[in-house]
């Protein structure tokens, strides 16, 4: 497979708000309840750490796609990269309930590297749509 065009996106902006909007809204109230309830800082902590968690899973997600080569990172998986043109086929698939250990909004990738066979999932959901629709055209995803 091969393309032209180039691509190098980070998660969205949208992405960390939501789930950050949710993390501080959580800490806030631990911070009351350590202020006027006198009822200990440790929820107030457990809050910040979730704050930092979050912001530090946000910056994980990459993606770049140059003439050559894919490249994708996230927190919990390892980073992967392929030649384009050992890419055979991509998927997009979006699933209601996620399926064992794939993520419901993702592209699958198929290929090889190093002659072997592989299959790896581009989790897309951190992602801003206009990206993705860039991500789908520069793979020619079905």
């Amino acid at each position: 497979m091969t393309t032209t065009g180039q691509l190098s996106s980070r998660a969205s902006l949208s992405t960390l708000l939501i789930f950050e909007g949710f993390s501080v809204a959580l800490t806030c109230l631990f911070l009351y309840a350590a202020v006027a309830r006198h009822s200990g800082w440790e929820g107030v902590t457990v809050g910040i750490a979730i704050c930092i968690a979050v912001f530090i899973w946000w910056r994980a997600f990459s993606i770049e796609i140059d003439a050559s080569e894919l490249r994708y990172k996230s927190l919990f998986t390892s980073p992967k990269a392929i030649e384009l043109r050992y890419i055979t086929k991509t998927v997009r698939r979006i699933e209601v309930v996620s399926k064992s250990n794939h993520p419901p909004n993702r592209i699958e990738i198929y290929g090889t590297v190093d002659g072997k066979q592989v299959k790896f999932d581009i989790n897309m959901k951190p992602f801003s749509s206009a990206d993705i629709r860039k991500i789908e055209r520069l793979l020619r995803v079905i």
